[in-house]
């Protein structure tokens, strides 16, 4: 019995160790069809960040081009975090842009669409969190204000 045992587990672990879906679909998915995963994913959740994702899916859209997703590297998302860098954008910024692409990512391969999951590393962010003010606190700030600091509109 014992000697059989690992015959058994292979016997039992093959269906899960095949790729879950076959044919053209997993070599041709897009990162932009990926990205409209995540708008599907919001507006199913009822999520308030809605409209903020929209933007942020259309920098990436922009970003990442029409490739194929499963060509789609961390090294290529290193690039693409070091040329948003250069062009200033701080570490939290990148960060939110790069949890939609994970989020992409992790939707695709869970639903079949890739066969492996793409990892994109996370920027350090050295700023301190920012903090919601509920409007109650806010107009209880603004009333305290001087005359100079207060929106004239």
């Amino acid at each position: 019995m014992l000697r059989r045992a690992p015959e058994t587990l292979i016997s039992l672990a093959a269906p899960y160790a095949t790729p879950r879906t076959k044919g053209p679909s997993r070599k041709s998915a897009r990162p932009g069809a990926l990205l409209d995963g995540v708008l599907v994913d919001y507006e199913v959740n009822q999520r308030g960040s809605l409209d903020t994702a929209r933007a942020r899916l259309r920098i990436l859209r922009e970003a990442i081009g029409t490739r194929a997703a499963v060509t789609f590297t961390t090294e290529d998302v290193q690039r693409l975090q070091v040329e948003w860098q250069r062009a200033g954008l701080t570490a939290g910024t990148i960060n939110r842009r790069c949890n939609l692409l994970r989020k992409a990512f992790r939707l695709a391969w869970r639903s079949g669409k890739l066969p492996r999951l793409l990892y994109v590393p996370r920027l350090d962010e050295h700023a301190a969190p920012g903090r919601y003010i509920p409007a109650s606190e806010a107009g209880k700030i603004a009333a305290k204000l001087p005359g100079y600091a207060v929106d004239p509109l």
